[in-house]
């Protein structure tokens, strides 16, 4: 698809588990470089602090959520997006992964 898709695991400290090629191409960066890594591995504190939130708000919410005007640094720059956080949850209701 043309837009970024990233996938978080919820269970493994919100370590990103996939970044699509449309999420290279808009950040300037290889996937690979951010495989493994949750926000704070790499974006400043503030920029983390702030995804973290919403991230908890989706899960505590049990519902998606957007970020109408969300910056965020890269290796390209600062980009602008609208961002939908989509939690998904196991059998069993517990949290599972962030789809953004």
């Amino acid at each position: 698809i043309p837009n970024m898709v990233f996938v978080k695991d919820f269970k493994d400290n919100m370590k990103i588990t996939l970044l699509n090629k449309a999420g290279e191409t808009l950040l300037g960066i290889n996937s690979s470089s951010l495989i493994g890594k949750n926000v704070f591995d790499f974006l400043p504190k503030e920029q983390a602090e702030f995804f973290s939130s919403k991230k908890g708000l989706a899960f505590k919410e049990k519902k998606s959520i957007r970020i109408e005007n969300e910056a965020l640094s890269s290796p390209s720059g600062t980009k602008f997006l609208r961002t939908d956080k989509v939690p998904t949850f196991d059998s069993n209701g517990n949290p599972d992964l962030l789809i953004a």
